[in-house]
């Protein structure tokens, strides 16, 4: 018993000293132990509460008997707040979800939480346009686009799925619309939704669903910004987004089977002029194409083109495939990581991507389009370390594999092109995260993987 004291005395001793020890707390890997200050992530040794000083980290949160002070916890939200207003393993994130983060408000692009007094509420069912807005008495979508101001009442919350059915919707102010969950059409012939000159649209969530045989497109953006996350457009006679001198931001968003209009084909996406960034989304199924871009500035990166213009017997109805560049040469300009397989044009046209200007397009899967028979690419596109059908002669670092796709166009464990991207890719910012969400790295030794997906065990 003697020896056993001896023996813990000393420990109880040592622990002590390293709250007071310099020396140890300034090694970075004992960074919020046994009482010292805390590093980036956490904010030092703890009991409760109060016992956290270190502005940005108020919670403590235990563990095993040991508390290390924390942004936020499951149980208290701590420092989160304003673009942050989310807690995720101990750390203050952009919001996601209206009712889980904004207490039933509106979830922002920006990350943060609309203030009630910005919120505009409209259903489906309501027809006012004047004396509404608040949950007890909304107006219907037509009627709190009128309302909206941008100094003022600027967010459309939806508060029902719809649809929303009117003589199509016009933006004439910058607005929100919180359309999650919700569909939007139009009763009689013409765009859905039609965002005027000059203004700012930031669409989230929701369907933007066409009628055959209304001869339009599901947005029509004239002149002005178009912001879009996790936004659906399918269904149209005409393109999903048709866009004349615009601002395009669109992420994570689903375009798909429009072209429906019968004998007339046009891109699922076309963009005249202006800009688009375009990020983690899916084009696919659109008779007259995937993307087509003339004279506008672009990033297009982690995305996947598939299945657009179809098959047809016996030759393809469309002249677009996966995407088409008609225009000249920017430094801004970016093609990279996206995957292109399966789409179709008529004899003679590029079915996978067609460039002019010279562009250099990187870590891109073009494989499989008009069933890998013709080249994949042409015009003055300059694939390197890509994944390309039909061609025999390698160059800049090209590959010539089967991806090994499975669902969804995702890469399987066997596949070749697993972190053969170039290793010196930019990974920061738009190419930051795959299609779904997932971190985008490089391998050991390596790059990161070709095409939209990063792949990651099941």
């Amino acid at each position: 018993m003697i020896r056993l004291l001896l023996l813990v005395i000393p420990l109880a001793v040592l622990a002590g000293c390293r709250t007071e020890n310099k020396a140890f707390c300034e090694d970075p890997n004992n960074a919020g132990l046994q009482g010292c200050p805390g590093d980036a992530t956490n904010g030092g040794g703890c009991g409760s509460d109060g016992e956290c000083k270190t502005p940005g980290f108020p919670v403590c949160v235990k563990a095993n008997d040991e508390g290390i002070c924390k942004a936020c916890s499951d149980t208290n939200k701590g420092a989160c707040k304003d673009t942050t207003p989310r807690c995720e393993s101990n750390a203050c994130v952009a919001c996601v979800a209206d009712a889980q983060d904004c207490g039933g408000g509106v979830c922002l692009a920006t990350g943060d939480c609309a203030a009630p007094s910005r919120i505009i509420h409209a259903t489906s069912n309501s027809t006012k346009t004047k004396d509404c807005g608040d949950a007890a008495t909304p107006c219907g979508l037509t009627g709190a686009l009128m309302l909206a101001t941008a100094d003022g009442k600027s967010v459309i919350k939806l508060d029902d799925p719809g649809p929303f059915t009117q003589n199509g919707f016009t933006v004439s102010n910058d607005v929100t619309i919180d359309a999650r969950g919700a569909t939007l059409t139009r009763a009689d012939p013409g765009p859905v939704l039609t965002v005027m000159g000059g203004k700012t649209l930031t669409l989230l969530g929701g369907t933007v669903h066409g009628t055959i045989g209304k001869n339009g497109d599901g947005i029509k953006c004239m002149g002005s910004a178009l912001i879009a996350a996790d936004t659906k457009v399918d269904n149209n006679d005409l393109s999903g987004i048709n866009a004349d001198t615009c601002t395009l931001t669109l992420s994570r968003v689903t375009i798909n089977n429009n072209s429906q209009k019968s004998n007339t084909f046009v891109p699922g996406i076309n963009v005249m002029m202006g800009s688009i960034a375009l990020a983690q989304s899916r084009v696919d199924s659109n008779n007259g194409g995937g993307l087509a871009i003339n004279g506008a500035v672009f990033q297009i990166v982690g995305n996947v083109f598939s299945n657009n213009g179809p098959p047809g017997t016996p030759d393809p109805p469309s002249t677009i495939g996966g995407i088409s560049i008609m225009t000249t040469g920017n430094p801004a300009n970016r093609l990279d990581f996206n995957t292109i397989t399966g789409n179709h044009t008529q004899a003679g046209f590029t079915p996978g991507l067609l460039c002019a200007g010279g562009l250099t397009v990187r870590n891109n899967i073009i494989y499989g389009n008009n069933d890998n028979l013709v080249p994949q690419f042409g015009g003055n596109c300059q694939p390197a370390y890509s994944d390309l059908g039909f061609v025999t002669v390698d160059m800049n670092n090209n590959m010539h594999a089967d991806p090994m796709f499975g669902a969804g166009f995702h890469l399987s464990a066997g596949s070749s092109l697993l972190g053969m991207a170039d290793p010196n890719a930019d990974l920061s910012g738009i190419a930051s995260k795959d299609i779904d969400g997932q971190p985008r790295i490089r391998r050991p030794g390596m790059g990161a993987d070709i095409g939209a997906d990063q792949y990651s065990p099941p």
